[in-house]
């Protein structure tokens, strides 16, 4: 096949690519973070993400022990660009997630770090086509010399929070988001980076049923794109009684990225020191099934699937299911009543010889 021109295409052969394949990035955090790896945070305002994010960073300068349960494997430079705080209350923040022990490792700056991205219409004659043609032309440029600290700290891993106020251009723009990333990219490519950015949810957030979580993340899709890492967390909503602060201290954490897939984790910020933690899955089971059995023995068992459904204020699906749970933990016995409903009561106070409640009789107490 002849080309009029060099092809700019480079075609790799599979077949060599798995007899030889290259070595993966070495896992700064086992099964979570990898070196170069482009991870973007997302999360409402005010749900503890720049939390979150410096309280990774302290854990990646440490070298050593875990961040929410996942073990971290090598020391690391870790840069933050602060965009929406000062250092005094970046310093009481520092105070209260390590007690005044903070890493070697660890740097922060609150600069006027940002890259610009310009749009500019050029026109020209189009001699063939007999018109003008307007043509976009998108310049951008830094704001401060952040390649000189990332170079001059030999930094691994860079945090910019938040993407809103480092990016100077429009958000909802794909062109200009790629071209913003673009130069992060080559940074990224040049230093060996780890980027971590941390972003926020637009207006509708928990307006749409049945979409990903990825789907309520703020402007433009390229930055979701280019992500490898896409993590957001999720707080939990208030309970009644609770306020909203403390709802907030409870969240969601899903994962999608491009590697092995990382199941969605649980977590509880600590009220004191505010350090994020995970939450023990089966802890959280045992405490539902537990739940479930206290509220079947205050109403005295419940006479069908469909009456525990409306005391639990869960679908019947879900109440059937844990229902069972609690009868695998040996909490709850079942009873098939005349009408083929199935009867739930507590295991520990059932009274075999009492009639069931359907016929009239007592419940079991």
């Amino acid at each position: 096949m002849s080309t009029s021109g060099p092809n700019p295409w480079r075609v790799f052969s599979v077949a060599k690519l798995l007899r030889n394949p290259p070595s993966p990035p070495p896992e700064l955090i086992d099964g979570f973070l990898r070196k170069r790896d482009r991870a973007v945070l997302a999360a409402p305002r005010s749900s503890g993400k720049s939390w979150f994010v410096m309280q990774l960073a302290e854990q990646l300068a440490r070298g050593a022990g875990d961040f929410l349960g996942f073990p971290v494997n090598q020391p690391s430079n870790v840069l933050i660009v602060h965009g929406e705080t000062t250092s005094a209350f970046s310093a009481q923040r520092w105070q209260m997630l390590t007690g005044g022990d903070a890493p070697q490792g660890l740097f922060e700056t609150y600069g006027p770090y940002g890259v610009e991205v310009i749009e500019r219409r050029v026109s020209h004659w189009d001699h063939d086509a007999k018109e003008t043609i307007s043509d976009r032309i998108y310049h951008t440029r830094w704001h401060g010399d952040l390649e000189l600290l990332i170079d001059g700290l030999e930094i691994d891993v860079l945090i910019i929070d938040p993407w809103a106020t480092f990016f100077r251009g429009d958000e909802n723009s794909n062109n200009e988001t790629e071209q913003a990333l673009a130069h992060i990219a080559a940074l990224q490519q040049k230093y060996g980076l780890t980027v971590v950015i941390v972003h926020h949810f637009g207006k509708q957030f928990g307006k749409q049923r049945g979409s990903e979580t990825e789907d309520s993340w703020r402007g433009a899709s390229r930055l979701a794109d280019w992500a490898s890492l896409r993590i957001t967390l999720t707080p939990s909503k208030p309970a009644d009684h609770q306020s909203r602060n403390d709802a907030r201290r409870r969240a969601t954490v899903s994962f999608l990225t491009r590697g092995a897939p990382i199941d969605d984790i649980e977590i509880t910020r600590d009220a004191v020191t505010q350090r994020w933690s995970r939450v023990d899955g089966n802890a959280v089971a045992r405490s539902k099934v537990q739940s479930v059995h206290d509220l079947c023995r205050a109403a005295g068992g419940w006479s069908s699937t469909k009456v525990a459904a409306k005391a639990l204020g869960v679908a019947q699906g879900t109440a059937k299911r844990l229902l069972e749970q609690c009868q695998q933990a040996g909490l709850i016995a079942q009873r098939r009543g005349p009408r083929g409903a199935i009867a739930w009561f507590p295991y520990v106070s059932i009274q075999p010889h009492l009639p069931s409640p359907e016929k009239g009789g007592g419940t079991w107490q």
